[in-house]
């Protein structure tokens, strides 16, 4: 009998140890869920249902956590097999983190195995060490000003022009007129002829193909005899990659999911295609520059496209040091930058860009007052050089973007890893810890004492306002408002953009800030430039108004439509 009773009370003894050891652990001193640490499946059952019905699971991740307890720092509790997720939601301590305290945090793992079995040689697919240091250096000339102004902006604005004339065609003709269609495939197209033709220096014709195709669909003629251009067979390999990540950047093991995708047979077509297109461009460069002597190498001029200038960079080092090539084709680093550039440079803008013909849509007052601007500025052309577009100083046109990429919340959120025992808004987290952080700045943030925050902290609050988050800037952060940028100069009365208004948060910051934001922005206010000024975004029907979303690997509209009018 005893021995029964014993063997019972051992056997519950061990299951609740068995089920202690499962349980999640919270960290100490971080507010959580007190219901989600007394279940196995900590915050998950939370977690799910408002995946399914929001479609984006950054949102999702938010709303269980922070949101739910009313606190700008939680944590998102697991099983104990994982340690807990740490949530920010603090802008300005979002902004300290990336800008300003980059020996305390590194990206984190999370981020980095999403990507890392696709471009395990990108650079944003390492963490922080001499290595990544020196492929950074290598291809940080290739986002100056002045290069971009001479290699990509040509080539944007060209670009651009292409989109203008598909546009005006579906804006006249009988096939799309007063009716709304979807432009994420056209902004897609437009940035993959951008982008390719400045990554690599040569044209896509994507764009140029579809005008080809509606215009013989308008005249009544067969589309079967219009040989597609190289770029449709890119852009095919481009929507798979991209495709693939965001599928995969959900799954519970993404980089698990990533790296079995790897052994498909889709996939390694995939690495064929590209590594060949690749791997041809820059072999005739190479074949160039190798017959060049010193001083026509060292002519910067030469430099048509970004891997003109690291390759000629290449070829110079090797001929002044005497030492033989390394094959460039043959580096799986260079080929792996130049892919991510592509793909991010690709998905990213053309969300964006959805996302700001939709405010302009929704927003009609702003859609105004951003074109007024746009005449003042450009009183006698639609279609202003493009030169002037990037060279001319109009606040309105920087606020009216800045608020696109503040609001759009294109990319969401990121990841970062403490590399030491640090403390977040008064909170110890201990090395290791990863930190989930909301880049989308859409809603008032919660009260913070000014003592819980960082010295850095403090000093760039007391730098730039440490109440400009509850002052006019951040009024009604929901709405598209591009004043909020604007101030008035104290000496001229007159208005000037201050991109200091708001934290910044849309391309990250720091060090392991976005590599492309210069592109990103130089992009992204010519094609605005030239749409605003040839064409008025007209009221959608209501069932297209919301302007709700979907994230995947980027955060896209639901209802991605426009209906145009081309403007005399």
């Amino acid at each position: 009998m005893w021995l029964y009773i014993l063997l019972a009370a051992s056997a519950t003894a061990f299951i609740l140890a068995v089920r202690q050891r499962v349980y999640p652990k919270p960290y100490p001193g971080i507010p959580y869920n007190e219901q989600s640490a007394h279940r196995i499946s900590g915050d998950l059952p939370e977690l799910v249902p408002v995946i399914k019905s929001t479609n984006e699971y950054s949102t999702a991740i938010f709303s269980i956590t922070t949101q739910r307890l009313g606190k700008p720092i939680a944590q998102m509790l697991f099983p104990a097999l994982r340690k807990p997720l740490i949530i920010l939601e603090d802008p300005r301590e979002i902004e300290d983190i990336l800008v300003r305290r980059n020996r305390e945090f590194d990206k984190a793992p999370m981020a980095i195995n999403t990507l890392r079995p696709m471009f395990a040689n990108a650079t944003t697919s390492q963490y922080t060490t001499p290595q990544l240091r020196a492929q950074k250096r290598l291809w940080a000339d290739v986002m100056s000003a002045e290069f971009l102004h001479k290699a990509a902006a040509p080539n944007i604005y060209k670009a651009t022009l292409n989109l203008l004339e598909l546009w005006r065609l579906k804006a006249s003709s009988s096939v799309h007129k007063d009716q709304p269609f979807k432009v994420p495939e056209d902004f897609q197209n437009a940035t993959l002829d951008a982008m390719w033709v400045a990554v690599v220096g040569e044209e896509p014709g994507v764009t140029r193909y579809e005008i080809t195709k509606l215009q013989n669909q308008i005249a009544g003629t067969s589309e079967n005899n219009i040989p597609p251009p190289r770029g449709i067979f890119l852009k095919r390999e481009v929507d798979y990659i991209a495709d693939v990540i965001a599928k995969n950047a959900s799954s519970p093991v993404p980089g698990w999911a990533q790296k079995l995708e790897t052994y498909m047979p889709r996939h390694r077509q995939f690495r064929r295609t590209v590594n060949a297109e690749i791997t041809l461009v820059m072999g005739k460069a190479v074949d160039r520059f190798q017959r060049l002597d010193l001083g026509k190498l060292e002519a910067e001029e030469m430099d048509t496209c970004m891997s003109d200038l690291v390759l000629r960079r290449l070829v110079l080092a090797a001929k002044k040091a005497q030492q033989p090539l390394a094959d460039p084709t043959k580096d799986q680093h260079m080929l792996d930058e130049m892919f991510l550039l592509l793909v991010a440079g690709y998905d990213s803008t053309a969300n964006l860009l959805t996302w700001f013909v939709r405010y302009m849509e929704s927003y009609p007052i702003a859609q105004s007052e951003l074109r007024a601007a746009l005449k003042a500025a450009f009183p006698n052309s639609k279609v202003p050089a493009m030169e002037d577009i990037i060279g001319k100083n109009i606040p309105y046109l920087d606020a009216a973007c800045e608020e696109t990429f503040r609001l759009g919340g294109v990319a969401k959120g990121n990841l970062r890893q403490a590399l030491v025992d640090t403390e977040v808004l008064g909170c110890k987290i201990p090395k290791g810890a990863e930190i989930f952080m909301n880049y989308h700045f859409n809603h008032a943030p919660y009260p913070v004492n000014e003592s819980d925050r960082s010295a850095s902290s403090q000093t760039a609050g007391a730098k730039y306002g440490d109440d400009r988050l509850y002052g006019s800037a951040g009024h009604d952060l929901g709405n598209f408002e591009p004043k909020r940028w604007l101030v008035k100069d104290a000496q001229t009365e007159r208005e000037v953009f201050n991109p200091y208004a708001l934290p910044s948060l849309a391309f990250g910051g720091g060090y392991r800030g976005c590599s492309g934001r210069k592109l990103a922005v130089m992009e992204f206010r010519l094609i605005v430039v030239l749409l605003v000024l040839n064409f008025e975004f007209l009221e959608l029907p209501d069932n297209l108004k919301t302007l709700k979303a979907s994230e995947k690997v980027f955060r896209s509209p639901d209802m991605p439509f426009v209906r145009l009018q081309a403007l005399s």
